[in-house]
């Protein structure tokens, strides 16, 4: 399965709850703006880890870090090199 899909699936299906008019790309704002708060992280995450079949446990701290949804691709990437 492609990852970048994935991640920028997850992502848009928890944006589009917030602003149906946001283009969702790897540029994108992981942001409260975008509807991307503490719980919209951990759904999107929750989504990842069932879609791909993978555990982000280890990861977590990198994902706090992620700005947009490009920086997110790149670690649920290295997650899924990982295991």
């Amino acid at each position: 399965m492609n990852v970048k899909a994935v991640v920028v699936e997850s992502c848009e299906k928890v944006i589009k709850e917030n602003d149906e008019s946001i283009d969702v790309t790897e540029e994108t704002e992981i942001s409260r703006e975008n509807g991307i708060d503490s719980v919209g992280i951990v759904t999107v995450i929750c989504d990842i880890e069932e879609q791909l079949e993978i555990q982000l446990d280890e990861y977590l701290s990198y994902v706090r870090k992620c700005k947009t949804i490009g920086e997110l691709v790149s670690v649920v990437e290295k997650a899924v090199g990982n295991q």
